[in-house]
């Protein structure tokens, strides 16, 4: 065997062995991250399992069978959020928020029923996306902001928020009963420890007078629009610019 043929013999036998010790520890690190989610999804249940969060009441969805669509914002379906109840902290959480009823409903694991939080114990909670806020108002001095979970979209000196609520439309039919869910999003700006409900453009200057000048200008540079379709997206551009200025 010359040289060369029995140097490739050798640069062989070492890819092969490296390949198999590569395979073994890639095989090795995935089972390794699977027992540690695992592990994970274990700790989270038992810690659900012997939370305060099973300090709520049961749940039951009263929506009759007619009415199309759900009372549940953003999505019917449980997905895992995050939850600050009664002063502690709780992650993955199988959760959905009836905005109907403004109530955060969790899925105990292992149990068939649902729980609905005491509100008064959720200072806030992140569900697909969304992080909502408990505000609580002076409902007679502003009617129009009512203590509630509110979808906060702009956080500072600032903050935009939503108001998610669905309501239930039925009807009789020839053919029966039949309904649907409407949906509707009303918005506020907190400022100073005031609100001002916001739908237009004005609403928002008279909420900072300070910076009409330069709000009025950046609305007409973006080319903002608060008809319904882009009124989240302007206001959250426009609140979001304001604590800019500061």
């Amino acid at each position: 065997m010359n040289f060369f043929a029995f140097y490739s013999l050798c640069l062989l036998l070492a890819t092969g062995f490296y390949r198999v010790q590569a395979q073994e520890i890639a095989a090795a690190d995935s089972s390794t991250a699977a027992a540690v989610r695992a592990a994970t999804q274990r700790y989270h249940a038992a810690t659900l399992a012997d939370s305060r969060l099973l300090s709520g009441t049961d749940y039951v969805n009263r929506t009759k069978p007619y009415v199309q669509g759900s009372p549940f914002f953003p999505v019917s379906e449980v997905q895992l959020g995050s939850v600050r109840y009664d002063g502690f902290a709780y992650a993955a959480v199988p959760m959905r928020y009836d905005c109907q009823r403004d109530q955060l409903v969790v899925q105990p694991p292992g149990r068939a029923i649902s729980l609905q939080l005491v509100p008064e114990k959720v200072a806030t909670f992140t569900l697909a996306g969304h992080r909502f806020v408990r505000l609580v108002t002076d409902s007679v001095a502003n009617p129009q902001v009512r203590t509630g979970f509110y979808d906060l979209l702009v956080d500072g000196p600032a903050r935009l928020l939503a108001r998610h609520h669905k309501k239930s439309y039925e009807r009789p039919t020839p053919a029966g009963m039949e309904g649907h869910f409407e949906q509707t999003t009303r918005y506020v700006v907190q400022h100073h420890d005031a609100y001002y409900p916001v739908t237009r453009l004005k609403d928002v200057l008279a909420a900072f007078p300070d910076q009409k000048a330069a709000l009025q200008k950046f609305v007409r540079k973006q080319h903002l629009s608060f008809g319904e379709g882009l009124r989240q997206y302007s206001l959250t551009a426009l609140v979001g610019y304001y604590n800019t200025l500061r």
